[in-house]
């Protein structure tokens, strides 16, 4: 038998997205994040609802996600298909989102020149970037 639970936590973990963003996306508590990680016996929907937070198909590791439907946000969604993490795919968003990523980029030009020890700022820099290409990939993504 999988362990449903320790699947959810290592992919959660894989994610690299911290509790705090993944309450921030679902509109929720830190707690209730940590209290669902928590829950061994987690409901689908619970589940799908975290899929959609960290960008991550829970179909691929349970057959009874398959085809399953959620609500979030007003909107009933498929587990697996590709969803905006900012909830609308309006083209203001995506301007918004490259000025975003833009606008880190140049941060992290302009702080790392002249540091002599910052590999490990530039490494959590370049991973927040990384996460701001991904979702505005997922946007344009549920665009077409």
């Amino acid at each position: 038998m999988i362990d449903r639970h320790a699947i959810i936590n290592q992919r959660v973990k894989e994610s690299e997205k911290d509790i705090a963003e993944i309450a921030r996306i679902l509109k929720l508590e830190r707690r209730t994040i940590y209290n669902w990680l928590n829950d061994p016996a987690l409901p689908k929907d619970k589940i799908a609802l975290l899929g959609y937070a960290i960008g991550y198909d829970f179909s691929k590791d349970f057959d009874d996600l398959k085809g399953y439907h959620f609500n979030f946000d007003n909107k009933q969604y498929l587990v697996g298909e590709p969803l905006p993490v900012y909830g609308s795919t309006s083209k203001e968003d995506i301007a918004e989102l490259k000025k975003e990523i833009n606008t880190l980029t140049q941060k992290v030009r302009t702080l790392s020149k002249g540091a002599t020890n910052h590999t490990q700022w530039q490494k959590a820099m370049d991973s927040k970037i990384a996460i701001l290409q991904d979702t505005l990939n997922r946007v344009i993504k549920g665009l077409n």
